[in-house]
């Protein structure tokens, strides 16, 4: 009933239940991918998707029940305590990114300070407490709750992804007699760096174009070489990665971003901030560059750098992306160290949370 790779099952199975609320970003990408590499596995695993309001105003939707055949609960850090019925079984809880991280601070708005500091705060500060085991996606993450006091210990588990769905194309070339092509794909915010983009974008001129992958963006303000294509389903996002030169990731914060990991795993090279969790995916110089944060003219040298790499450099680059991504951050690896930590929980290994 397992597959190759799967773990030798034992007499009590970890049989997970993700309650998500879906907001169609990084989180719903990494409960889908777990769920999908548990099943795999052979082992029983089900989300249950909230609806996007559940996350302002949780009163108005329904606490689903927890399964009778589920012996883990499984969320992530953001999720409202109603909604976890746990019914006395060990609560997983994965921080994707901490958002409360005080050098995020000086690029949020009032509002945003706001609803942080008032809602998403003490939610986040509760669930983690309430946590038999708590795990960052990124060493980033992980220090950033130390930092903030949490003193539970935090265990660090890579995201990953099923790199058979993102291959590089056999041989992978850099645009011939069109501009040099840029992907920024993901949230178009100022967290992810977007007025760096733009500067980046003015400064490379028509020679270079930015592809941006975000339905809510407009035209408005951006110079003509880049150019908003919206949200695309996943086959046509590998395949823009495939034909892409390089992923434009200025970030200022991330947890761990899947757009850097399909990037790399489809053989492209990544441009992106040095201080922040993609310097632990990028290795500068050999699968991408690393720049100053909030410094386009540093990312357009790299770009330029880039572009200025001959077909074998940048051929190797690429093969070297790809390879990182499998040997680290693959979806077997990370289904197997989850399933590690679900087997602690079940055996009695993690100790429950203080009440």
């Amino acid at each position: 009933m397992t597959s190759s790779g799967a773990l030798h099952h034992t007499q009590v199975d970890p049989a997970i239940w993700m309650p998500v609320i879906r907001t169609g970003k990084g989180v719903d990408t990494f409960a889908r991918a777990l769920v999908d590499g548990l099943r795999e596995k052979g082992f029983k695993a089900a989300i249950s998707w909230l609806p996007l309001r559940a996350e302002v105003f949780p009163y108005s939707a329904l606490a689903p029940d927890v399964p009778d055949w589920a012996n883990i609960v499984h969320t992530n850090s953001n999720m409202p305590l109603r909604f976890l019925k746990t019914n006395g079984r060990p609560l997983v809880v994965t921080v994707n990114g901490y958002m409360h991280d005080p050098k995020l601070s000086q690029y949020k708005s009032l509002a945003q300070k706001a609803y942080h500091g008032l809602m998403t705060g003490p939610r986040e500060l509760a669930v983690i407490r309430s946590a038999h085991k708590v795990v960052g996606v990124s060493v980033e993450t992980r220090t950033a709750l130390e930092d903030a006091g949490f003193n539970q210990p935090i265990e660090l588990i890579y995201n990953g992804i099923d790199v058979s769905k993102y291959q590089p194309p056999k041989s992978k070339m850099r645009s011939v007699g069109q501009p040099f092509t840029l992907l920024f794909s993901g949230t178009w915010s100022r967290r992810k760096g977007n007025d760096t983009a733009v500067e980046t974008m003015r400064q490379l001129g028509d020679d270079y174009r930015l592809l941006i992958t975000d339905s809510a963006q407009t035209t408005r303000s951006l110079p003509p070489n880049c150019i908003p294509i919206g949200n695309q389903d996943a086959a046509t996002l590998a395949q823009l990665y495939r034909n892409s030169d390089a992923l434009l990731f200025p970030t200022r914060l991330e947890g761990l971003s899947f757009s850097v990991l399909e990037a790399q795993s489809s053989g492209l090279p990544v441009i992106g901030t040095r201080q922040s969790s993609v310097a632990e995916v990028v290795e500068d110089g050999v699968t991408g560059y690393l720049c100053e944060i909030d410094d386009p003219q540093s990312f357009a040298s790299a770009v330029r750098r880039l572009q200025g790499q001959s077909d074998s450099e940048y051929s190797e680059m690429s093969k070297q992306a790809h390879r990182k991504v499998a040997n680290r951050f693959s979806l077997n690896k990370m289904t197997q160290d989850y399933l590690a930590v679900y087997m602690e929980c079940l055996t009695g290994g993690y100790p429950c949370p203080a009440q």
